[in-house]
Order: C-alpha cells, then structure tokens, then sequence
C-alpha cells in the first residue's frame, strides 16, 4: 500500500520512524503575504518501488514551490557532556536537512521502511479560504497506485508587516570562490555572491557580512584565509590611499537583492583584539601583505592606517547615503583577561565611530555596564544578565556554545526548538540576532576546508549544523536547510506577534505566549513541542480574523 500524509511543517524524521509516528495536523491561520508551508510523507508497505513516484501538486492560487527533504550524515549531534534531552536524538546518524527543489529531473523513491518527506511551500496567496492537494503515482511491471490526500488552510485579511528585526547571519565569501573554484572577487564569483545573497535576503538574513578587509575569524594564530578583502589599500610615499570600486560592486549586488544593512568586518581579531587583521595593499607598486598576525594591534603603525581608512571609508559611504546602514564590529567574544585590549582597541577609533553602531558578540555583562561596548551581542544563555540593564533593543546571538535549555540549529534537535527563538526575542523586546555561520566550509581555525555534504560538523568542530544552514547546490545557487526555514518563520512569527501587539497591546499578546509555562517564556525556559508554537500561532490568528 502506497500511504501518503500531511503534517506540521515542524516536523521532521529519522529512519525509524513510520506512519504510526506520523500526527495529523490542522494547519493555523497565516498573514496575507506569508508563505504557508506543510510537509507531507510517504512510503510503500508492500515493496520498495524501484521505479519511483511521481507527484501532482495543485492549488487554488499562489505560487507553489515542492522540496524534497534529503539527510546528510551526523557524526556530532550534541556535545556528550550536555544534559539537555530535546533532541530528536543524541545518537549519530542520518538526519534529515537538505531541500531539494523538485523538478522535471528529481529522482523520487517510495521505502518500504522509513519515510520519504516532502515540503509544499505556497506564496503570493490572496485572503481567504484555501485548498490544495496532492496526489502520488506509482508504476511498474505489475503494480499500479495513486494516492491523494487535500488540506484546506486560511489567509488572513490581516497583512504581516514588514520585518523590522535585523538579523546577521556571516556569509563566508571565501568559502564559495573555495567551493567552485573561482578567482576571488571575479566576475564568476561575484555572480555566485548574487545568488547566494537572494537565498538569504528570502529567509529573513537582512544584514550582509562585507569584508573590507579579509574576516579575522575562525582563523588560527599565524594562519591565513583567503584574500577577499574588498577595498583597495595603497601606500605611496608613506600615505594611505583607498580604493572602492570592489567593494561599490558589492553594494550595488547586495542593494539589488534586498539587503538592508552592511555589517562591516571585524577591525581587530577575534578574542581579544589583540592583532591586526589581514590587510593587502599595493605598496609603491608591489602587491604585499601590511599587517596581519604579526601586528598587534595597538601599534601606532595600524591605528594610523585604521583611522585613515574609517575615515575614507565613511566618506565614501556617507556620499553613498549608505554609512547609517552599517554596523561595526571590533572583536568576536572578549574575554575577562582581555578587557584591557579590547578596550584600548575600541578606544583607538570611538571618536569616529561615534553615532554608529559597533556591536560585538559577548558573555559578560561587565563590558557594557563600564561603558566599553555600548551595544553588546550576547549569547542567549545570558541574556538575562543583559535585559536588566538593556530592557529594550537587545541584540542577542546563539553559536555551538549555547547548549542546554536554549534555543539552537543543530541538525538534531527538532524544528521547534529552531523557531521558538521568535517568541522569545518578541517577548525579550529584541531587535536583532546574529548568527556566525551562514555557510563557513572549513575545518576550527579554518586549517583546511569540508564538504558539507558528508562533513556536517567542520571535521568534529562543533555539533552538525553550526556551522552553516545552506548547502553549495551544483548550478551555484545556495540550498536552504530545514533549519534555515525554521528561523526564517521564527522572524515570520516576530511580525506575527507585532500585529497584534499593534491592534490589541502587549499584555494581550503576552498572555497568549506564556500560556502553560510555570513563570513565562523566557530564553532559557521554553515549552519544546511543536503543540506550543502552532498553539500560540492558532490563537494570534484567532485575535487577527
């Protein structure tokens, strides 16, 4: 028998699992101008069906787009000394992640064990009542099956806003060139850039990492990535001179495809600021290497050239109506023994900075309230040490380190423990999330490069999926992960729940999404469970109609 289902788009599903484990789902309402998105599986009891399926979709209106649901290999799926039991499973194995776009060509098979998933994502819809459907068919030799299943759904009259959260996920640009083997900065890899800059623009990532200098992240001491630096640098008779006319290209690509903001490359090196990064320049007409690993970083030498630099930089900006549109950075996670460096390396450019945002990724609270980073990014186990003192417009993050009882992408953990960040940064009043891994291929320190196909943890870097929520597709594009998807309605569900904060006011709203937890939502406390996210959807939709 060829069985055929529809389920939440919170859903996911290991190997073992089987129709039994399979619930029904009655879709919530959505926003006009949200996409509405379910998933569907099947299989064959009888046989495995050798010669495929194939697939009908239809809908009463809108744009639909089919994904097949592929797994990669998980060697990692959570550090062995956390406690935390949200995962769909702590054992390595195959998981599902990738979605791959259906076409004339997609290969598409019925187990006889197991499940096939799919995902149905339909756009563009007008208000009101909705129907669609989908059929299989099978065929060989001696067997002949179709099978159809239908779901009704609803669109509000009521328009989602538009996304005010800025959201930072670090596109790695060295990782693509790397990948297809294109020249840095060339026509063919500022053509890949375009497209994988639209992937992200669609799934909420509004903020494009711009390396004006090559990115001193990830990297170890003394190593090297490769040179993408942006900006044209030349000494001649011992002055700076910049050129823009790469790093214009890269602005006009990134305005082309929806990006809201430039968050600019860190100006120091991670943990600590304590060296320069890599900085090309053309000096009397040699092409060479100016400050690196070997430049500490409060050497009168580089401070020269920064503030040489941010001072043509922003000019250049500024004459482009762009320099409010960026975000500054220092250095990545400054710990206790580093405040001295970090906060000499903050001072040496605040005077030009100042009226700009510089944010930085950091734990302790101790580097906002002694006034060294005004606008700090902690991670979100530690959030609550920040919102005592920053009630209103905290940014926050989450990476590999952000374990137990928080919100995370791990390719493990189940979709819901993805999404419930949107509830939570609404609630926490949050205006902006960052993310370091939007696709960074690289082992830690970046020795040495990964397939993420089959090395999902940057060679037992960090649990599979930190590293990146996109997959390099063989025609160039970015492939989106599940993952991706998930956060992507978690910004969906911010805009949600500011609709109608606006028409009913907080209090409303905040009754609906603390519901059932003993002393309320909170970034550390949360209800895992796909039940509590359609819940509190299904009543915002409720308040909306």
């Amino acid at each position: 028998m060829l069985e055929l289902k529809f389920t939440s788009p919170l859903d996911k599903f290991l190997s073992c699992h089987t129709m039994k484990d399979v619930k029904d789902y009655a879709p919530y309402p959505i926003f006009s101008g949200e996409t509405f998105a379910v998933h569907a599986v099947f299989c064959d009891t009888d046989a495995f069906l050798k010669t495929g399926v194939t697939l009908t979709l239809s809908a009463d209106c809108g744009k639909a787009r089919l994904y097949r649901i592929d797994t990669v290999p998980v060697r990692v799926p959570c550090y062995p000394t956390w406690n935390d039991d949200d995962y769909m499973s702590k054992e390595p194995g195959v998981y599902p992640d990738i979605m791959t776009e259906i076409n004339e060509d997609t290969l598409l098979f019925a187990p006889q064990r197991g499940l096939t998933m799919l995902r149905i994502e339909l756009s563009d819809l007008c208000p009101g009542e909705h129907s669609l459907s989908l059929t299989l068919c099978t065929k060989d030799e001696e067997v002949s099956q179709s099978v159809t299943e239908k779901l009704d759904f609803k669109v509000l009259e009521a328009a989602i806003p538009h996304q005010k959260t800025c959201v930072m996920q670090i596109l790695h640009a060295d990782c693509i060139a790397e990948y297809y083997g294109v020249p840095a900065l060339s026509d063919e890899h500022f053509g890949l850039l375009r497209r994988w800059v639209r992937t992200a623009v669609e799934n909420g990532i509004n903020a494009l990492y711009t390396p004006v200098f090559t990115p001193p992240l990830d990297t170890r001491v003394g190593g090297e990535r490769l040179t993408v630096q942006l900006v044209d640098v030349f000494l001649e008779n011992g002055s700076w001179h910049f050129g823009f006319e790469k790093l214009d290209r890269w602005c006009d690509m990134a305005l082309d495809e929806g990006v809201e903001y430039f968050e600019i490359s860190h100006l120091f090196t991670q943990w600590g600021a304590y060296h320069a990064p890599k900085v090309m320049a053309s000096v009397n007409g040699e092409q060479k290497r100016v400050f690196g690993w070997e430049t500490d970083s409060g050497s009168a030498e580089y401070i020269t050239f920064l503030r040489s630099f941010l001072e043509a930089f922003l000019g250049h900006m500024r004459d482009r109506g762009l320099d409010q549109r960026c975000i500054f950075h220092i250095s990545d996670e400054p710990s206790d023994e580093q405040e001295e460096s970090y906060r000499s390396a903050t001072e040496a450019v605040s005077d030009l900075l100042d009226g700009y945002i510089v944010a930085d990724a950091l734990s302790d609270v101790k580097f906002y309230t002694k006034g060294i980073c005004k606008k700090p990014i902690p991670g979100t186990d530690h959030a609550g040490d920040f919102l005592r003192h920053i009630p209103e417009g905290l940014w926050v993050y989450y990476c590999c380190s952000q374990s137990s009882e928080v919100s995370n992408r791990y390719i493990a953990m189940p979709l819901s423990r993805v999404r419930v960040i949107g509830f939570q940064m609404w609630k926490a009043r949050c205006t902006g999330f960052l993310h370091w891994g939007f696709n960074f291929y690289k082992s830690q320190y970046s020795r040495y490069s990964v397939d993420p196909y089959t090395v999902t943890d940057g060679d037992y870097f960090a649990p599979a999926g930190d590293a990146f929520s996109v997959y390099p597709g063989e025609n160039g594009d970015a492939v989106p992960s599940l993952r991706l998807r998930a956060f992507y309605e978690a910004l969906c569900d911010i805009r949600a729940l500011e609709a109608a904060e606006a028409r009913y006011g907080r209090e409303a709203v905040l009754r609906v999404i603390d519901e059932g937890i003993d002393g309320g939502l909170a970034f550390d406390r949360y209800l895992p469970g796909r039940e509590y996210i359609e819940n509190v959807r299904r009543r915002i939709g409720e308040m909306m109609s």
